[in-house]
């Protein structure tokens, strides 16, 4: 713990390393009760938090700024003073007028204070007060377009190196923020100062909260399991503390357990003993040889598995008469239990290659048992041995079947796995999309893959019905060899039964019939006809409606 690089870490450290730890303080910095616990992750949060104006903030205020600048003269305060002298001059003026009449002006003493004097003044006068009152409000929008620079700056907030913590955006940020603060005095460069210094204060400061959030959720990540486990120190240090008198005990305990270690790690591995041999018993099929007890014996690294065995009921070192698919399938009977134990953190199991040396009954018995796991678990197996696909076809299991292939460059590709009978289809396909192939080579070639295809289709779903219905194997492959026509085939996958009938079943769709024809006419003699893109498409159909079935 003294070696994590978090600040409470090492607090954490002094504190149980004391003779007796203050168990509050420790449950204070587990829980987070002590927020001064971390200067560094308060710095961090800090910085997290760390306040910007946003670019549509400093548009706004800087186009503002630039259109208040314009809107006033640079000489506006010494025509305001003419036109407010101006204005008073004639308003006394005026007033005068009003007082007495028609007299000579008194400033000039040539021109008359009369009423189209007086009339033409006021016109006067309002067109003055109304450039006047322009004016005015265009000083007090360039007043609050300064305002709201001043403003703009004040949001920005200074940032602080956090000690121990290496974030690479506060040195630039610091920059910027400093730049961004040199405001010169003239509006029109103010506004030019903002629009150039303040984009980079943003573009900064997101850097520098980014930083500062990462740092801190790694640091919080870090802790979290610490704090977890220095939480139930404490909690187990304070019942220790109050049962202290049970503490006396212990010595005494581990004498015992060690003088019953055999028992109890026998009573541990029982279970898993027992899980080993219900798979050996699905994966033996007609094995003759039985597992029996299985035991540890030993001390530390001289430890060995010791198994008892029988062959044929008779008692016999089991290992030494085992075939290598019988050690295959032994090794996967002891290892899965042991991978799949109730407390293991662990809700899935990976094998690679498990099939090896496997005869099919032993693979029709490893698919029952990975079915089982996959119940509660996920299964991935890798497995370069077609044999495990096909089986997994013919058994109909609720499976993903993907293939994963390497292409140049170490490109890989991953796809879904087509059953052989589409295999064949394609092959088909592909032959009679091949225009550099000659007619009669495709009349000839194209009936075996048309058989193949309606065969490939027939025992997949022969063999998954044989399994549903619990026939065993041997059996189902017994009753498939001794079938040799694919029209018998056909009706075993159909009916269970390779002589019925099955005119009936052919004549339900129209391309059945020719494409039987083809499979079986054309495999020894060629196809009398061409092989079409439509005769193509009919071989999938009736490939489809044999898997349906």
């Amino acid at each position: 713990m003294s070696d994590a690089s978090d600040d409470r870490a090492k607090t954490a450290a002094d504190l149980v390393k004391k003779r007796v730890a203050d168990l509050d303080a420790v449950l204070a910095l587990a829980t987070g009760a002590d927020a001064s616990a971390s200067p560094a992750l308060i710095g961090l949060k800090r910085l997290a938090a760390l306040s910007a104006p946003t670019q549509q903030r400093v548009d706004e205020v800087v186009a503002e700024l630039r259109a208040a600048a314009a809107d006033t003269a640079d000489s506006a305060d010494e025509a305001l003073s003419v036109v407010e002298q101006r204005n008073d001059l004639l308003d006394a003026a005026l007033r005068l007028h009003s007082e007495t009449g028609k007299i000579e002006c008194p400033v000039c003493t040539t021109g008359t204070l009369d009423d189209a004097w007086a009339e033409h003044s006021r016109a006067q006068l309002a067109e003055e007060s109304q450039k006047l009152a322009a004016y005015k409000h265009s000083r007090r929008r360039l007043d609050r377009a300064q305002r709201a620079a001043v403003e703009l700056g004040n949001e920005i907030t200074d940032a602080t190196a956090v000690e121990g913590v290496d974030l690479p955006s506060l040195s630039e940020y610091q920059k910027s923020v400093a730049v961004a603060r040199e405001q010169p005095s003239s509006s029109s460069g103010v506004a030019d100062h903002l629009a150039t210094t303040i984009p980079a204060v943003i573009e900064s400061a997101e850097a520098l909260r980014t930083e500062a959030n990462e740092a801190a959720a790694q640091r919080e990540d870090t802790w979290a399991p610490i704090a977890g486990r220095l939480a139930a120190w404490a909690t187990l240090e304070s019942a220790a503390r109050e049962a202290d008198e049970a503490v006396k005990n212990v010595d005494t305990a581990k004498k015992w357990i060690a003088s019953h270690a055999k028992q109890l790690r026998d009573q541990r591995l029982a279970p898993i003993a027992e899980q080993a041999r219900d798979i050996w018993a699905e994966l033996r099929q007609e094995s003759n040889v039985d597992i029996g007890a299985i035991n540890l014996v030993g001390h530390n690294t001289s430890r060995r598995v010791v198994m008892t065995g029988s062959v044929d009921g008779v008692e016999s070192e089991a290992l030494s008469v085992m075939s290598q698919g019988e050690l295959h399938a032994l090794a996967l009977a002891l290892f899965i239990p042991r991978a799949t134990t109730p407390n293991s953190p662990f809700r899935f199991i990976v094998l690679d290659d498990p099939i090896q040396a496997m005869d099919p009954a032993k693979i029709d018995g490893f698919i029952k048992v990975l079915s089982a796991l996959a119940k509660t678990r996920q299964v991935i197996v890798f497995s370069h041995d077609d044999r495990l696909a096909t089986a997994i076809r013919q058994l109909a299991v609720d499976a993903r079947l993907v293939e994963v292939m390497r292409e140049p460059g170490s490109n890989i590709s991953v796809s879904e796995t087509q059953n052989q009978a589409i295999r064949y289809f394609n092959d088909v396909r592909a032959l009679v999309l091949d225009e550099n192939v000659p007619e009669d080579v495709k009349r000839r070639v194209a009936p075996g893959l048309f058989r193949l295809a309606l065969e490939s289709a027939a025992q997949q779903v022969f063999y998954a019905k044989q399994h549903r219905a619990g026939e065993s194997r041997l059996a189902t492959e017994e009753r498939w060899s001794a079938v040799h026509k694919t029209r018998n085939k056909i009706a075993l996958a159909v009916h269970q039964d390779s002589e019925r009938d099955l005119s009936q079943w052919l004549g339900f769709r129209t391309e059945r019939f020719p494409t039987l024809h083809i499979a079986n006419a054309g495999t020894h003699n060629g196809s009398d006809r061409p092989i079409t893109w439509e005769l193509v498409n009919d071989l999938k159909k009736m490939v489809d409606g044999i898997l349906a079935e």
